[in-house]
This record gives structure tokens, sequence and C-alpha cells, in this order.
């Protein structure tokens, strides 16, 4: 809850609206980029989830969930901190672009921390097989619907002249 607290007052401190501007809430916006509780980039953090997870537990096999929770929480809240930077907005707004990407709302950077935690949660309960499955599922579902992911916007970012 510290860790989601300090993330909301950082977000604040930067500009970032609590709720989409528009004035209306929403559960799931695809058209609304992290606008809204949820859109397309919400099944890149539970892929985020699924990857920290078994990563966590490659190298730490013997600590509890919550532990590994933590972690996933502690690394989503910095991801979301760092992704709100206006210097890393300007990146994924390339010139010459369609996309307009504005930052997070307060409301949609905490619904991707939480489902950092549920990619976490599914992973604990499944194979690493399986949950590296689900993630290159999601991974291409949310390339074909929106020419985006967790690869290709790695890739623009660490590409970025």
């Amino acid at each position: 809850m510290v860790a989601l607290a300090l993330l909301t007052a950082w977000l604040l401190v930067l500009g970032r609206p609590l709720v989409c501007p528009c004035g209306v809430v929403r559960l799931w916006a695809p058209a609304q980029d992290s606008q809204q509780l949820a859109d397309w980039y919400s099944l890149l953090h539970v892929t985020f989830g699924l990857g920290l997870f078994t990563l966590v537990r490659r190298f730490q096999p013997r600590w509890p969930l919550a532990l590994v929770t933590l972690v996933a929480v502690i690394g989503s809240v910095a991801g979301e901190a760092v992704e709100n930077l206006p210097a890393l907005i300007a990146l994924f707004n390339p010139p010459g672009e369609s996309r307009s990407y504005a930052g997070d709302t307060v409301l949609n950077a905490i619904a991707g921390t939480l489902s950092v935690v549920a990619g976490c949660l599914i992973a604990a309960r499944t194979s690493t097989r399986a949950a590296l499955l689900m993630a290159i599922l999601i991974e291409i579902i949310v390339w074909a619907a929106i020419g985006d992911g967790l690869i290709v916007g790695s890739a623009r970012l660490l590409l970025a002249p």
C-alpha cells in the first residue's frame, strides 16, 4: 500500500490526472490508451508479472509468494514512475507517428500495478512453460490489436535516437 501511495503522489507531482480528463471512468477502453482502468496495455502488465515472477523464482526459489509479489509491486511501481516522466512520454510519441501517448492517469497506473500482481499470481499457479506460452499469446494478441507490445515497445525505446 505504501508503494501505491508513493506512486500516486509521484504521478500527481508530475501533473498526471487522477482519472481520464474526459470525465468518464470505464473498466475497459482500448481506444483511450492509459486513461481508463484497463486497455490493451493492461495485458502487457500481466505479461510483466508473469515474467517477473518467473525471473525471481529462478534466482530465489525459496522466497515465499508474498515476498515475490512485493517485488512485483515494487518493480511495477518503479516502472510506472519512470514511464510517466516527460522525457519518456516524448519517446513514446516520435515525430510523424499518429499514435499519441499522454502518459497514464493515476487510476490506470494503479490498475497496471494490479495487473502485474495478477500476472505474478497466475505464474505462481502455473508452470514456467505455461507462463511463457501465455506471455507469447498476450504479445501476439496485443500486437495484432494495436501494433504494439512489450517487445515492440522495448525495441522502440532501446533503438530511439
